[in-house]
């Protein structure tokens, strides 16, 4: 079971990850996560990804 904070957590990467999505070039968006994963990569987000994991917003307890 996982604790609030984790599931707060978990949710709020997935709502950045589809902003981040969103923010794509409609007509070169990535269609599998092979290319999801790439294009995060070449982008540098994935940086930012692990940025917002440890922000203090994200890991206060209660």
């Amino acid at each position: 079971m996982t604790s609030d904070n984790e599931e707060r957590c978990k949710k709020t990467l997935v709502g950045i990850l589809c902003f981040w999505y969103l923010a794509q070039d409609i007509y070169d968006a990535p269609g599998t996560w092979v290319e999801v994963e790439k294009r995060i990569s070449n982008q540098k987000a994935g940086d930012f990804f692990e940025n917002v994991k440890q922000s203090p917003l994200l890991v206060q307890n209660g």
